[in-house]
């Protein structure tokens, strides 16, 4: 009951700080604070809770380098004109009439390339959403479909920290699993291709905005040497460096760009990674293209933090047993994969991150599918279709919150999201199906 009293309280302030406009990191820090007391009621000491805490924010420690180069990377990019030189092109090339559909195809094929949601968003989602703004396209819209296909290639690609998670929690084989999950997405992609071809004619750009190159042919230089850093994190990836390591040698190319063909100073710049890049300049573009910077980030690793503390709380205190006795009692009268979805959303929604539902939703299910007799492969493609998608569905998980600051979208954009709700609808109707070739 205590446990459960926590949850409503933490769900209740979320809620009302969402609908209020309180920043959220105050029900977050309420929520570890409730769940602290939950292990201190339960008979483990304070000391004991705060290792329980500790525990939990190590496993998220090279996901905060990532967020930190995503800051620094966001702001140089657009000082060194990489930004502006894909928007010039951007705005050049696309046929209007087909923005939305390009939107998905483009993020779902370079999120594939990166394997990282937050590196996707954090570059050419930035770039798309630009577009829209300049163009008149629904930011909603836009803001869904970026977010879907990002999550394509987090969920699928080898080079994704959540695939590769997902493989080693269930000891199996990350290109076995690749197929695995391109078999059982391919049906919803090609509907989610439908439907955004549909929202294209009804909420695409209205026009291409001239006055936006003229801008950007005025402030940047935006020859091919400024495409380097994008093709940096294109190039490396493939060539099986981390994705850390590929924002890190694409930040240092953006630098030396900003530097000797845009002309700024190292101080100033370093000023824009710190605080993020302003242009000096009162008009609208301004305002479009100035942003990032390791500022930027800190918010979203406070919450990062926080969330990540509460498995650590969860797991060390075994909370969790009664749920597990819960779900192991329904799973004689539900399938495996509707079980893993429910609970998915529950670890999503209380672990507040993607990797602490990832982790939280493969501890509470790992006996039940031994007990079915499914085999590793199936709980591994079963946690990609489950954690991984629904995580981004949910307004106070960071896999949702985290994407939506860098693009500055909020809540209207989830029932734009269209493959994250589609690929679970999908795999319920066909879960036993998949099970049988997979078991």
């Amino acid at each position: 009951m205590d446990f459960i009293l926590s949850c409503v309280l933490f769900l209740s302030a979320l809620i009302f700080s969402i609908t209020h406009g309180i920043h959220i990191l105050l029900p977050f820090s309420l929520g570890l604070f409730c769940f602290s007391c939950v292990g201190i009621y339960r008979g483990f000491s304070p000391e004991c809770v705060l290792k329980m805490i500790g525990g939990g924010m190590a496993r998220v420690i090279i996901v905060l380098r990532v967020f930190l180069m995503l800051g620094i990377i966001t702001a140089v990019w657009r000082a060194c004109g990489t930004i502006p030189f894909f928007v010039y092109y951007g705005i050049s090339l696309i046929d209007a009439r087909f923005f939305i559909l390009f939107v998905f195809i483009l993020t779902c094929l370079a999120s594939l390339i990166i394997g990282s949601s937050s590196g996707t968003v954090g570059t050419i989602g930035i770039v798309l959403m630009i577009i829209a703004r300049s163009g008149g396209a629904d930011l909603s819209v836009t803001a869904g479909a970026i977010i879907a296909g990002v999550y394509v290639g987090d969920r699928t690609a080898p080079t994704s920290s959540t695939a590769n998670l997902i493989a080693a929690l269930t000891k199996t084989n990350i290109i076995d699993n690749f197929k695995n999950m391109i078999r059982s997405a391919l049906v919803p992609i090609i509907i989610s291709l439908i439907i955004y071809l549909a929202l294209s004619f009804c909420y695409g750009m209205d026009k291409t905005d001239s006055n936006m190159l003229s801008e950007i042919s005025a402030n940047f230089n935006i020859g091919l040497i400024t495409a380097i850093p994008a093709l940096v994190m294109v190039i490396l990836p493939i060539l099986r460096f981390s994705v850390l390591v590929s924002m890190l040698i694409s930040a240092i190319s953006g630098i030396l760009i900003a530097v000797f063909v845009q002309g700024l100073g190292l101080y100033e710049l370093f000023i824009y990674m710190l605080t993020g890049y302003e242009l000096e300049t009162s008009d609208q573009f301004a305002m479009i293209i100035s942003g990032g910077g390791i500022v930027s980030m800190m918010s979203i690793m406070g919450i990062l933090l926080l969330s990540s503390g509460y498995s650590g709380i969860f797991e060390g205190t075994g909370v969790l047993k009664d749920v597990i006795a819960f779900l192991k009692s329904s799973s004689r009268k539900i399938s495996v994969y509707p079980l893993t979805l429910l609970a998915a959303l529950f670890t999503a929604a209380f672990g507040c991150n993607q990797i602490v539902s990832i982790i939280l939703t493969y501890q509470l299910m790992r006996e039940i599918y031994h007990e079915s007799g499914k085999n590793n492969s199936s709980l591994a493609l079963d946690l990609s279709d489950s954690s991984v998608v629904v995580s981004p569905l949910i307004p106070w998980n960071t896999a949702f919150f985290v994407q939506m600051m860098m693009l500055s979208a909020g809540v209207g954009c989830i029932p734009y999201a269209v493959f994250l709700y589609i690929l679970p609808i999908y795999r319920i109707f066909f879960d036993y199906p998949v099970q049988r070739r997979l078991s």
